[in-house]
């Protein structure tokens, strides 16, 4: 057997992944592939919570090109620029490291507008 296949069966077996979605072990909440200067990176909003997670992703051609290694501000601007790209006018604050390659950061957004399900009328 070949070392890669055992690997990819012991963590069959046990249950191991990496992902940001598996840092809070939450898998109702959906990660999301979002695209950011030459990064591309998976992104968890845990809107809920006001919290979101952010990891480079790993399949990337910039991140298999590249053994640098991003600074935390890399991070944030990625959490970032999501959460406009989102429409939604957040700062995002303090950040802790979750595991390697993954931070995850509390964000603080203005009131938005309530939307409701009329549609106008003509």
């Amino acid at each position: 057997m070949r070392t890669w296949e055992a690997l990819v069966i012991a963590a069959a077996l046990c249950g191991c992944s990496s992902g940001p979605q598996q840092a809070d072990n939450s898998s109702a909440t959906p990660t999301i592939l979002f695209q950011s200067g030459r990064n591309s990176w998976l992104i968890v909003d845990k809107a809920d919570k006001a919290k979101i997670v952010v990891q480079r992703d790993p399949m990337s051609a910039s991140a298999r090109k590249s053994r640098a290694v991003l600074s935390q501000g890399d991070y944030e601007q990625a959490g970032a620029a999501f959460l406009t790209k989102a429409g939604r006018r957040c700062r995002v604050g303090q950040g802790s490291l979750v595991i390697e390659h993954t931070w995850e950061f509390a964000y603080a957004c203005d009131a938005q507008p309530v939307v409701t399900g009329t549609v106008p009328k003509k």
